[in-house]
């Protein structure tokens, strides 16, 4: 619960860490990593002030979308606020890791469990590969949305 405690950390729990910086980044939205994705969708959305799930009719916008609202400053402050969002995860980020990264003056005996560095491996692996080719689950997650809509009135 405090930064002077973690001094040294990433020496001692160097998988760890990095299972932090890549989980910190994805939740960024930082490209190559799965957070990305959904990041970019909704930017993209909020830039072309469509609403991206609107059955397409008359009155079509950009990309055969539905214009929904006519008011830019919505679109840009939703924009500006996923961006300022962004930015206070990468901050938050980079101040726990500058403590990590920091000499320790405490030497405790801490030691990586084998069965959580396999597991942070394989979370890193499939945050990165997700977000590498993130085509892999767009079926899935289309059908899941899909089965969602059932319960809308």
């Amino acid at each position: 619960d405090r930064f002077d405690r973690l001094r040294g950390v990433a020496q001692r729990l160097p998988i760890a860490t990095l299972g932090l910086l890549v989980g910190g980044l994805s939740l960024a939205g930082f490209p190559f990593t799965l957070g990305f994705a959904s990041r970019w969708a909704i930017v993209r959305s909020a830039l072309n002030r469509v609403e991206p799930l609107a059955t397409v009719g008359e009155g079509q916008g950009f990309l055969g979308f539905l214009s929904t609202v006519d008011e830019p400053w919505l679109w840009i402050a939703a924009a500006l606020a996923l961006v300022i969002s962004s930015a206070g995860v990468v901050v938050g980020l980079l101040r726990g890791l500058s403590a990590m990264l920091g000499d320790g003056s405490e030497e405790r005996a801490l030691k990586q469990p084998t069965i959580a560095s396999w597991m942070i491996l394989a979370l890193i692996v499939f945050t990165l590969a997700a977000g590498l080719v993130p085509q892999l689950f767009l079926e899935p997650v289309s059908a899941a949305a899909g089965v969602s809509t059932l319960f809308l009135p």
